[in-house]
């Protein structure tokens, strides 16, 4: 696959989630959650992102800082879930969110640097 199909495609599929998951929301199918919410933003944001052409130092500056934000949020309601002591389908959500939110951090930061 060519570099331009990998972004792209990264891209499109980050900003898919962030958007399926805002319509669930938005049906009412899951509780109201400020978490929740801010991560499904945060995803979405990184996409689009990582579609928009880069700006060597402002992308990546960019993309940290919404990255490490989305991290925090996730991370607290990770915390939060271990403290009530309820493992449910919330808790592994919000480690998907931290993993998937470090990665397109990562992935934006790789994004100006030349193919080998």
């Amino acid at each position: 696959m060519q570099r331009k199909a990998i972004i792209y495609t990264v891209g499109v599929l980050s900003i898919v989630i962030s958007l399926a998951t805002w319509v669930i929301d938005f049906m009412g199918m899951v509780e109201p959650c400020i978490y929740c919410r801010t991560e499904r933003s945060v995803i979405g944001l990184l996409g689009i992102l990582i579609l928009l052409p880069v700006i060597p130092y402002i992308s990546r500056y960019v993309a940290f800082v919404l990255g490490f934000f989305g991290a925090y949020v996730a991370s607290q309601q990770v915390f939060l879930t271990i403290m009530e002591q309820s493992f449910d389908f919330s808790f592994v959500m919000a480690v998907a969110a931290v993993w998937i939110i470090i990665a397109q951090s990562m992935f934006v930061s790789y994004l100006d640097k030349p193919p080998h």
